[in-house]
């Protein structure tokens, strides 16, 4: 009888990959809270705070590919084991280095944020893997969403503690803090998340809906060599999808994306401590309200792109529409410029960054355009593409606040890229389609002289 009955068991498995993608969204916004006073006690300018935060992303680009392949290699499950246990390494060092300061602590962070930035390259992809693992394509949507919304919720619940303890303690020991509970992470993630016919959580009935519902529940299994032949993808597909006009426009809009997200988890704490006078505990609470409305709108981006296909059955509709309103909302960080009221500060951050979480669609958009048979590489360009924003953003608003002195042009920078995304899917995207190569007449010639026997 039990057999007969579908257990639950992918659900746990969902919620144990939200936990520990929060615990790593954690650490990321960990730097950007303790900046303000690291910058103080380190006596470094605002412009050393925007090198240290692109070193990040200047790492995180370069190591996509080959993070990629060591996921390839190893497996999620022991591919994020291993990511974690050296994040929690490495911040435990960290913990220590900035009780000390002088020039070589500073060379030291760079360091560190070189080797976290490392150890986080294959986390994002590898949770994806395992969702796609565990969940038919019916409900595969909704689970990477939901655990896709982590890097807002960590915002909530992490950041206003981040900033209390920083200011009622301090901010070295949080380093140790986020190592400890990473290095949880990792032996929590590798005991509770085998293969799903390995799994105590998992009966037969569960595994075989699973599976018959598109599930890649062998995907971590070694493939036999006459099937690894085609992993990268034809490079005619490659030559198609990247000097396609939708791929042009997709890759600009997310680096435009990437430019106001990267605003949010680096500079925005800065910017209220330093530009509107707020103390650090404030500062948590409130950069916890924008990031909450950051989520709302991820969430319902997703939901109202599913109503749209349904009732329109437009791909362009359903797809655009929502990013195309949340840019829209996204250019309201320009109006921070004109009002003197923290409240309004708020409320146009909010509305901002609201309009950022709808971006979260340009995902869902490559899966829909890419050719089908480099869905994964197509994945990684687009990836590192995007990311190429956030190693210059944090320099150039890094310079921007050091020459001025104020965020005034720094605001004006961010919702630049907000209209250029806005016109990239307006004008240059132009209508959705799946990206196919023409057909190669030449080798189709060969093909058919072999076959009739010439």
């Amino acid at each position: 009888m039990d057999q007969q009955k579908p257990t639950r068991g992918r659900l746990g498995v969902a919620f144990v990959v939200l936990l520990v993608s929060i615990v790593m969204f954690a650490d990321r916004n960990l730097f950007p809270v303790i900046a303000s006073p690291l910058m103080k006690a380190m006596d470094i300018s605002p412009a050393m705070i925007g090198w240290l935060f692109s070193t990040f992303s200047i790492v995180y680009v370069v190591c996509q590919i080959p993070g990629g392949l060591l996921l390839d290699k190893l497996g999620s499950r022991t591919t994020i084991t291993a990511c974690f246990v050296g994040l929690g390494i490495i911040n435990l060092f960290q913990g220590v280095a900035t009780t000390f300061d002088g020039v070589l602590v500073v060379i030291g962070l760079f360091i560190f944020r070189a080797l976290v930035a490392f150890m986080e390259t294959p986390a994002i992809p590898s949770f994806t893997r395992v969702i796609t693992t565990w969940f038919p394509l019916r409900e595969k949507g909704l689970a990477i969403t939901a655990t896709g919304s982590s890097q807002y919720i960590a915002a909530v619940g992490f950041v206003p503690f981040f900033a209390w303890y920083a200011g009622a303690i301090n901010y070295q020991s949080l380093f140790i803090l986020i190592g400890i509970l990473e290095i949880i992470a990792a032996f929590a993630f590798y005991r509770l998340t085998p293969q799903p016919a390995q799994h105590p959580w998992v009966n037969k009935a569960e595994l075989d809906y699973i599976r018959e519902g598109g599930a890649l529940v062998d995907i971590d299994k070694k493939q036999p060599e006459n099937k690894k032949k085609k992993g990268l993808g034809n490079s005619k597909q490659v030559k198609a999808f990247l000097t396609n006009r939708i791929t042009i426009g997709v890759f600009l809009s997310q680096y435009c994306f990437n430019c106001l997200s990267f605003f949010f988890l680096s500079w925005f704490p800065m910017y209220l401590m330093t530009e509107r006078g707020i103390d650090i505990k404030a500062t948590g609470l409130l950069v916890a309200i924008p990031a909450f409305c950051a989520f709302l709108g991820s969430i319902l981006a997703g939901a109202s792109s599913d109503f749209l296909m349904r009732k329109t059955n437009s791909l362009n509709i359903a797809r655009k529409m929502p990013i195309i309103v949340g840019m829209i909302c996204s250019f309201s960080i320009i109006f921070c410029n004109y009002v003197d009221s923290i409240y309004l500060v708020i409320a146009f951050m909010s509305i901002s960054y609201f309009g950022k979480g709808c971006s979260t669609l340009g995902w869902v958009i490559l899966s829909d355009v890419a050719p089908k048979e480099i869905i994964g590489s197509a994945g990684g360009i687009f990836n590192a593409f995007g990311n190429v924003s956030t190693i210059v953003t944090p320099i150039v608003i890094g310079y921007i606040v050091t020459l001025t002195g104020s965020f005034t042009w720094a605001l004006v920078f961010v919702s630049a890229h907000a209209v250029l995304a806005l016109f990239s899917y307006i004008v240059i995207v132009g209508p959705l389609k799946r990206i196919e190569a023409k057909p190669d007449d030449e080798a189709v010639l060969v093909k058919q002289t072999a076959s009739s026997g010439k």
